[in-house]
């Protein structure tokens, strides 16, 4: 999932519909870093990222940026793999 909303958007998330929203992101998937943060996009809580060792990693808070979640792990979009986006996601590839 890309970033859809500002700071305020992503608090509002995280106040109202706190533990309602996962994102599972997969390895070096590009999407989940668009926009940039530069442009004042935020994620909301609620991340789940599969590395590339498949192990799936909780993230707490927003856009964490530990390298085992998807803002740290894939820190520009020329270091992402639209493939990725693809999965396999527990196995299960999507064909977007």
């Amino acid at each position: 999932m890309p970033r859809v909303g500002n700071q305020a958007f992503a608090d509002w998330v995280d106040n109202h519909l706190s533990g309602q929203v996962t994102r599972i992101n997969n390895r070096e998937d590009a999407v989940p870093i668009v926009p940039d943060r530069l442009l004042g996009y935020r994620h909301a809580s609620g991340e789940v990222h599969i590395t590339d060792s498949g192990l799936w990693e909780n993230c707490p808070g927003q856009d964490n940026p530990s390298t085992l979640c998807s803002t740290g792990d894939v820190p520009t979009i020329l270091e992402g793999n639209t493939n990725d986006h693809n999965g396999p996601y527990g196995g299960i590839s999507m064909h977007c």
